[in-house]
């Protein structure tokens, strides 16, 4: 008798060698015999006519009708792979955010930040939808990259308010630090972001305020002795 051939739905090998942290599978018919693999490195997301079934573990040639129900046989079946690598931390910086002072001739005085912060996918499928239709295939560096530039823009514009806020030009900028991490912390840990689909930010920290030295150097010059008996 001739073997029976089994149908199996895989990753392929070489996607591993890419860093690629999520690949999806084009949706076919669910046939009793069909069956799934899933690398040591990836967990799988078994979605039946466009809805998540069940999680997968790594396997080997395992029996998508056993693990899910025959009553499922006939359906459209994908299969989203998704890397088991974290997100490490990420490193921030925010540089020339001119700040406009209308008290002293509306002088600018270019301020920054940097520092680093953790996220996570909570969606898989919101992600893979919203992020390989803009940006194609991810790697897990591509992927930092992405949400790294999505934090810079959204961060930009706290810092802005939070430096916009200072009565007095921003020079001794130490004492600021711990105010703009409670404040990126508040209003962007844990929130739903509609220019990050499916992405969270779980912690923000704040190593550094960077202050142009050449826009202070002129600063003083021109002002020295307008801000009010306080040293500048």
């Amino acid at each position: 008798m001739s073997k029976k051939n089994v149908e199996c739905i895989f990753l392929d090998v070489r996607d591993l060698n890419t860093g690629r942290i999520m690949e999806k599978t084009e949706p076919r018919e669910l046939t009793g015999s069909l069956c799934l693999t899933v690398p040591d490195n990836y967990y799988a997301d078994i979605y039946i006519d466009g809805c998540l079934q069940k999680k997968v573990k790594p396997c080997v040639k395992k029996n998508i009708k056993k693990m899910i129900g025959a009553e499922h046989i006939g359906k459209l079946i994908s299969v989203l792979y998704v890397s088991k690598r974290p997100l490490n931390d990420m490193s921030w910086g925010i540089g020339n955010l001119p700040m406009h002072y209308k008290n002293f001739g509306d002088a600018c005085i270019k301020v920054g930040a940097n520092g680093f912060f953790k996220s996570e996918i909570t969606d898989n499928e919101t992600f893979f939808d919203s992020f390989n239709r803009e940006f194609g295939i991810l790697n897990l560096t591509e992927t930092a990259s992405v949400i790294s530039s999505a934090f810079r823009d959204l961060a930009s514009k706290i810092l802005l308010d939070i430096f916009d806020e200072a009565i007095l030009p921003i020079f001794d900028t130490d004492f600021l630090i711990s105010e703009v991490e409670i404040r990126l912390n508040k209003q962007l840990c844990g929130k739903i972001n509609p220019s990050l689909p499916g992405v969270i930010f779980k912690s923000i920290s704040v190593s550094d305020i960077c202050v142009c030295e050449e826009d202070v150097r002129e600063f003083r010059e021109k002002f020295a002795g307008r801000t009010g008996g306080k040293r500048v």
